[in-house]
């Protein structure tokens, strides 16, 4: 993880949050969008803030965890007034949340960081801090990303470039990793755009058994 931290604080000191962000994401007003009721959310890998801000000026009580202490700086002071509990988290552990604690977990982007077997271990978290029924909204880069391949292959479709680790996941591999916690997931394949430029993405939606 040093390595990741180290690359993601370079990357938020370079930028200002408060001219930087493009505002909350299309992922983000889409799953607002479907919450019928308020819930609390719980969002990994928060970034620059915006998307946990959305969440909360929407209504939602909401903790957004970043492992970038210079991300969580940021966000806090950008987003003072918003009402977003930001901390600063590192995922490949245990996350410190009891059981059902939310509504609403969130995943943009954030998940695609880690060996299959921390991976696995994590999806087992997201779905013990979710209630029953609770819902969960991930977005990753696909095996069909143009960055697939480069660099330095740590194990099966995952590479680090440039001190930067990124595990892509097929529509096969993020079905089977929520399979256990989760009921019927809603997985999909689509093209985008990523910090500029072109990407692929491999979308979840799924409820908590």
């Amino acid at each position: 993880m040093t390595g990741q931290v180290r690359h993601w604080d370079g990357l938020h000191s370079a930028h200002d949050v408060g001219t930087n962000s493009d505002g909350p994401s299309v992922l983000a007003k889409e799953t607002a969008r479907s919450l019928d009721a308020r819930v609390r959310v719980l969002e990994l890998g928060c970034g620059v803030g915006s998307d946990a801000a959305h969440f909360a000026r929407e209504g939602h009580e909401v903790v957004a965890l970043d492992f970038s202490a210079v991300a969580i700086r940021r966000a806090s002071r950008h987003y003072a007034d918003s009402g977003v509990e930001f901390r600063e988290a590192d995922f490949s552990r245990p996350l410190d949340f009891p059981p059902g604690s939310f509504g609403l977990v969130y995943a943009r982007l954030s998940l695609h960081y880690f060996t299959d077997a921390v991976t696995r271990a994590l999806v087992g978290e997201l779905a013990r801090v979710l209630v029953r029924n609770g819902r969960l909204v991930v977005l990753c880069r696909s095996v069909a990303d143009p960055l697939w391949g480069r660099g330095i292959k740590v194990e099966e479709d995952m590479f680090r470039l440039d001190d930067h680790v990124r595990h892509f996941f097929s529509v096969g591999y993020l079905r089977e990793l929520i399979a256990d916690g989760f009921g019927q997931a809603e997985v999909t394949e689509f093209e985008g755009t990523a910090y500029g430029h072109e990407s692929a993405f491999v979308k979840a939606v799924a409820r908590r058994k």
